[in-house]
């Protein structure tokens, strides 16, 4: 049996100096038999002769099975002994973790020739054999640096040789602290739940996009494996909705929907451009659909008669050692670059420019039945805010005619589609857009402007209608207007998680979507179907999690968790709501994150965490300064979302505006006194804080407000806005 983590870490911290600390938990994989290769007595390219004990670097599985095996009561574990011929490779394996960071070594003897590994690499060896007991000559060590919320992987690879004649060879590891670091506290194991590190915030499988059929029936699921910064895998399966079961699960990579039904298509190089292959769900059939097409980076019109696609145009490049600057945003690469809308019809293979002029156009919607394009142009106004002007308008694909929905000027608009029957018109933007139509921000003067709301216009009447005036979350994307039963759906940014929304433009009512993921980063559905929803996500104990929605019963079906078997090997914090009612009687949100051993009857150092920019911190574990990382290295982690947040509401995050940080700041200071002040597990003379743009501007004004913070960190902030 592998002993329990606390048990070991209270064995430890009784270990001293004098006394080392015997590694008696392992974990022991099968001997495999290994054999010398052919002509072992010739010499090699290199000069050298072949070593016996060059078996011990043979490359084995990292995945063995391993099955757990304890030490006498001396500390020393028997070994198989030397084989009637041949050899044999023995391996053992365990996990060493530290509460602190600490130096020491690793001392490994046994009478049979061994190598010691650290994380994969090899660290020491003893490449001799010796018949008699462990002496000092059986002896190998190397030095080891441990770290709190980083495992320090120990493999010993031991030899067996048929000519070496140890009947019952033997194993002990001892760990020998440095001088200074002879209290702290160890724990060990093979089985042993690891800490939360900083590869686990990038590193892993995981769910990276999903996407549904238009007619419901399909859905493409991609993956992302990522295992080191140069190295990783990624592709993509194919589901049939109604089994549930998986069809294809070597689909081809950046497969995607015809506009209607479930016809995939993919484009290939060809000689000249690309050629257009469809492929049959159930099949797999491949079809050329067409050939030399311009471009592989397209948007189909919703009746598959043509594809429109981006024209690119460099600006104006200065020569010698000056520069004109038209604009503040002049200054950046690439801001003289302008785009234009392109058309392509298969049927008759040619390519059509749809617009021209001096400023970016964007495609912002097609009609379904392809005749209409809703298009926007985008360029810098510096003197008038918000600093920049948007046209928004429809243009005929038969005349070329343009109809002017939004005439050009200063425009807090972010996107716009049109609905099912190209009656209407969906905008998001900010409060502020069409004249203040969507303010609702209290007292405040001027709202937020990243409280992203939704509004419809009416093509005939030329009417807005803001739509979520009265509703608190802030809207992230528009999933669907769903063209069989008319309802909107949208990703909305709410507290501490993103949430899916049905909007129903009839009777203007919002209905909670019931999910069973913390933070929805993206979902999909089919244009011509209401019967599922696929969404994915993250929370604070997993990451790229999808799910199915059956949207008449209210029912989910977990698609795909690939992280869940390595996320089940690590030791993860537990995490609460922690609010409470400032000064003000405004509740303000929050949570807690303990350390993953978390005791009670101890005391904590507190790290305090917030937003950057003014979107709420999220649940997530798959970004750097997600509280799983500090509670590994036994912090208590305190996470608040202080007045001036989005998604609680725009009288909330007006607060931000224009104030200098100033009610936010107050808003953190009072939490973080009520928190400690509640909590007697913190010890309030190591209370830390940090934050990120915003936040890191943030952490700086407070250090000017409280002597309460023992530490900072500011990543990012701004401390002089004059330059």
């Amino acid at each position: 049996m592998i002993k329990p983590l606390l048990t070991l870490l209270a064995a430890a911290s009784a270990f001293s100096a004098a006394a080392d600390l015997k590694i008696d938990q392992w974990g022991a994989a099968a001997p495999i038999t290994v054999r010398t290769p052919f002509m072992n007595d010739s010499i090699a390219p290199n000069g050298e002769k072949y070593k016996p004990t060059d078996l011990l670097r043979s490359r084995l599985r990292p995945d063995l099975q391993i099955t757990p095996v304890t030490a006498d009561t001396a500390g020393v574990i028997t070994l198989q002994g030397s084989p009637a011929a041949n050899g044999t490779l023995q391996m053992l394996k365990t996990r060493l973790r530290s509460e602190r960071f600490a130096k020491g070594s690793l001392k490994v003897k046994s009478q049979l020739p061994f190598i010691i590994e650290l994380n994969g690499k090899e660290i020491s060896s003893k490449l001799t054999a010796q018949k008699d007991s462990l002496s000092p000559a059986s002896e190998a060590s190397a030095a080891l640096r441990l770290e709190p919320e980083r495992d320090a992987n120990i493999t010993v690879k031991f030899l067996a040789l048929a000519g070496d004649s140890i009947a019952a060879p033997t194993f002990e590891a001892t760990f020998v602290p440095d001088a200074s670091f002879e209290n702290t506290k160890l724990a060990f194991g093979p089985d042993l739940l690891r800490r939360f590190n900083l590869d686990d915030t990038e590193f892993g499988n995981r769910v990276s996009s999903l996407s549904m059929s238009p007619d419901g029936k399909y859905l493409i699921t991609q993956y992302w494996n990522r295992y080191s910064f140069d190295r990783s895998h990624t592709y993509s399966t194919l589901t049939d909705l109604k089994t549930g079961k998986v069809i294809n699960a070597n689909l081809a990579w950046g497969a995607k929907w015809m506009p209607t039904g479930s016809t995939l298509y993919i484009t290939t190089q060809a000689a000249d451009g690309f050629d257009l292959v469809t492929i049959d769900p159930v099949t797999g059939a491949q079809t050329v659909l067409a050939e030399g097409i311009p471009t592989n980076s397209f948007t189909w019109s919703p009746d598959g008669s043509c594809f429109y696609y981006t024209h690119t145009e460099a600006g104006v490049s200065e020569q010698g050692p000056l520069r004109r600057y038209a604009s503040p945003d002049d200054r950046m690469p690439g801001y003289r670059t302008r785009y234009f809308i392109m058309r392509y019809t298969p049927a008759t293979g040619i390519s059509e420019r749809l617009t021209f002029g001096n400023h970016t156009t964007s495609l912002r919607s097609i009609s379904r039945d392809g005749k209409k394009l809703l298009c926007s142009n985008h360029s810098e106004d510096p003197t008038t805010r918000p600093f920049y002007r948007n046209t928004f308008y429809i243009l005929d694909t038969e005349t070329l005619a343009v109809d002017t929905l939004v005439a050009p000027g200063p425009s807090f608009l972010t996107s716009a589609m049109f609905s099912p029957d190209a009656k209407e018109v969906l905008f998001l933007g900010s409060p502020s857009s069409f004249n203040e139509l969507g303010k609702n921000c209290g007292d405040n003067p001027i709202a937020n402007d990243f409280d992203i709301q939704a509004y419809i216009m009416n093509l005939e009447t030329r009417n807005v209608t803001p739509i979520s005036k009265e509703f608190d979350p802030s809207i992230t994307r528009v999933v669907s207007w769903n063209n069989t039963n008319g309802l909107i759906y949208f990703l909305v940014e709410e507290g501490f998680g993103h949430n899916l929304y049905s909007f129903n433009p009839k009777s203007g009512a919002y209905t909670l979507l019931p999910t069973e993921i913390d933070n929805i980063s993206s979902a999909t559905m089919g244009d011509d179907e209401n019967a599922t929803i696929a969404y994915m996500g993250n929370g604070y104990h997993y990451a790229g999690k999808a799910y199915i929605l059956d949207l008449k019963k209210g029912r989910n079906t977990l698609l795909a968790d690939p992280r869940a078997a390595d996320l089940a090997k690590i030791n993860l914090g537990k995490v609460e709501p922690w609010t409470f009612t400032a000064s003000d009687g405004t509740e303000i949100d929050g949570v807690i994150c303990y350390p993953p051993d978390f005791d009670a009857s101890k005391k904590y150092p507190l790290i305090v965490y917030y937003y950057g920019g003014t979107s709420p911190t999220s649940r997530s574990i798959t970004q750097p300064y997600t509280p799983q990382l500090f509670a590994s290295r036994d912090y208590v982690v305190y996470v608040v979302n202080p007045s001036g947040t989005t998604g609680y509401g725009q009288e909330f995050s007006a607060r931000h505006v224009n104030a200098w940080g100033k009610r936010t700041a107050n808003d953190i200071i009072e939490g973080v006194q009520k928190f400690y002040r509640t909590n007697e597990f913190v010890d309030s003379t190591k209370i830390g804080c940090l934050g990120a743009s915003y936040g890191g501007f943030m952490t700086q004004y407070l250090q000017t407000l409280t002597p309460m913070f023992a530490a900072a960190v500011s990543h990012a902030g701004i401390s002089n806005v004059t330059c």
